[in-house]
């Protein structure tokens, strides 16, 4: 359901996914809102009609997160099948995937240009990947636990909060890129 935030009027009934929701995130003109859910499926809708325009399958497990990038161009789901997909946004077609992980992903976001793509999981690491290629470019092993949300700011910056309750910024200039540990000389 969306609601009007200053009255908490409801304005629209999304349905069409057919077990829980998991996430949800509007698009960058506000115009578009995507879903991710237990169906293994995402779906775009209409923020003022409600109408379902699009569906996004092909993960294999429930999904856990989805955003949008800054352009509005694209989608980003992530999985319990540990992987995540972009996904075109007028197409519908999966652009490419990124797999590495161990255990089911938390959480993806872009970086605010765009050019990267960020995942964290339950095996306790976060990665940054190149979102035009797919090449993993940093790997951090900095949770305790595992990772519940995360974001990047001007590309270097890692927020994280984690099932410790706690929330930590790394840098990640000062991580080395095979093994996600701080350098020695940071």
């Amino acid at each position: 359901r969306l609601w009007y935030v200053h009255s908490g009027t409801d304005l629209l009934r999304l349905d069409g996914h057919t077990v829980s929701l998991t996430a949800c995130a509007f698009s960058p003109n506000g115009q578009l809102v995507l879903t991710a859910a237990w169906d293994n499926s995402a779906r775009l809708w209409d923020t003022h009609s409600g109408i379902e325009l699009r569906r996004f399958d092909g993960h294999t497990g429930p999904l856990s997160a989805c955003a949008f990038s800054p352009g509005g161009q694209h989608v980003l789901t992530a999985a319990d099948d540990r992987s995540a997909r972009l996904w075109d946004l007028r197409s519908g077609t999966e652009l490419r995937r990124f797999d590495g992980h161990t255990s089911p992903l938390t959480a993806c976001a872009f970086s605010p240009d765009g050019l990267l793509v960020l995942t964290a999981a339950d095996d306790s690491s976060a990665r940054l990947w190149d979102a035009h290629t797919g090449t993993e470019l940093r790997r951090s092993y900095q949770s305790d636990d595992g990772w519940l949300s995360l974001d990047v700011a001007s590309g270097r910056w890692l927020g994280e909060g984690s099932a410790t309750e706690a929330i930590r910024y790394v840098d990640l200039a000062d991580c080395d890129p095979v093994s996600g540990q701080p350098r020695d000389d940071a």
